[in-house]
């Protein structure tokens, strides 16, 4: 799952990067660009969002072993 939320946060990353290199002033005049500055936000958002997911997951998982481990222990 590291592993996961570590390519996931490199693209949120690259992403991020990428629309700040489309934001040049030199590139202002070509077609296209705001739309792959708008195509590179929504991804670095859904890259976002998944790393929350995958985190929520994880805290879910680290929670029900928990849980389990209290129930084996009253029993």
């Amino acid at each position: 799952m590291k592993n996961k939320i570590k390519e996931l946060e490199y693209i949120a990353d690259e992403a991020e990067l990428a629309m700040l290199a489309l934001s040049s002033m030199l590139l202002m005049d070509c077609k296209g660009v705001a739309v792959l500055q708008k195509k590179m936000h929504e991804i670095s958002q859904k890259a976002h969002q998944l790393i929350a997911q995958e985190t929520c997951q994880g805290k879910k998982a680290v929670f029900n072993a928990e849980l389990n481990t209290e129930e084996y222990q009253s029993v």
